[in-house]
């Protein structure tokens, strides 16, 4: 099933640079649905990409042996397993080549960003123009989202992130295996959000006490939101989710009350991102309650990322990522 689309893969073209982008995506509430297969296995539910993501800048060449040199934010990175599974499967293809990668994010990994794959898809969706142009984004998210289901870094994400807009995952898998339908959203609205606390995804998806709170409270919440699939609706469910499955304590307990006290309706956590929609001729007032004393630029492009001093706290606002995940040279 994977990689159906791939014939003949071309040789490294030395010092090609290729970039890609992924989204940064918030899941709502979600089934963990696992499976014999890595293909098969995924998640249900409902999320919301962020068109603040993941850019990687990938420069190949050829080489007597594969190497991937992963440098975040100007920083390298020693150990990235999903993000290496992803340049393994793809230089098999048409390798063996040493690649750097940069990527950049304003967006904070292991809080719920899903940066993992953002990073995977992205990486993949770079190399992927280099190494074998032949392979159909569709493959390589296949590809991201299999290292992600193997590594326990994320279940749903890569299949939302290739698809970009505010979604409904309806049956679980890979891309182009698990079903997905993509929701009406207001042009008007963004997303103010803010990275609380970290928590592992693997101890999220494994541990059998999570396990079954997810999938009991994210059984209620898909019914539910069934019957209304607004995004107010979206929020009241995600946070009676995520509030059920009783990842929310004193400090991510502190923040959702700043939102609500700044005029954000029904904000949510996941595990510890805490977020919600505003309008934009509401931002400005939105913002100055949240941090006093600041003057947000009312044309500056979003997404944006404020540090604040006096609550503590790092907010990011962005629009709905529209298109998902792309890739240019």
């Amino acid at each position: 099933m994977v990689l159906a689309d791939a014939t003949v893969c071309n040789e490294a073209q030395s010092g090609r640079t290729c970039w890609a982008y992924a989204p940064g995506h918030l899941t709502g509430f979600f089934e963990i649905r696992m499976s014999d297969s890595s293909l098969l296995s995924g998640s249900i539910g409902a999320g919301i990409c962020l068109k603040e993501g993941v850019v990687t800048e990938t420069s190949v060449s050829s080489s007597d042996r594969n190497e991937l040199s992963l440098l975040v934010n100007g920083s390298q990175i020693v150990s990235a397993p999903t993000c290496e599974s992803v340049f393994e499967e793809l230089a098999a293809l048409g390798g063996p080549v040493k690649v750097v990668a940069r990527q950049r994010s304003r967006l904070l990994p292991n809080f719920g960003y899903a940066v993992s794959g953002a990073s995977a898809l992205s990486l993949g969706l770079a190399l992927g123009r280099t190494l074998c142009p032949e392979l159909s984004a569709q493959s390589i998210g296949q590809i991201a989202h299999k290292a992600e289901v193997e590594h326990l870094t994320g279940l749903g994400d890569v299949s939302a992130q290739l698809s970009g807009g505010f979604e409904l995952r309806e049956r679980p898998g890979a891309p182009g295996v698990g079903g997905i339908r993509l929701l009406p959203l207001r042009k008007s609205l963004v997303v103010v959000s803010s990275p609380v606390l970290t928590f592992p995804t693997k101890t999220m998806i494994t541990d059998n006490v999570f396990v079954k709170k997810i999938n009991a409270r994210g059984k209620e919440a898909i019914a539910s939101f069934l019957r209304d699939q607004s995004a107010e609706n979206f929020m009241v469910q995600s946070r009676l989710f995520w509030e059920g499955v009783g990842i929310i304590n004193e400090d991510i307990l502190r923040v959702l009350k700043l939102f609500e006290s700044a005029g954000v309706a029904s904000p949510s956590a996941k595990k510890g991102v805490v977020f919600g929609f505003v309008e934009k001729d509401e931002l400005k007032r939105v913002l100055r309650s949240l941090i006093p004393r600041f003057d947000f630029l009312v044309g500056e492009e979003l997404p944006v990322a404020i540090n604040d001093p006096v609550n503590g706290l790092r907010l990011i606002i962005s629009e709905v990522s529209k298109g998902g995940a792309r890739a240019w040279e």
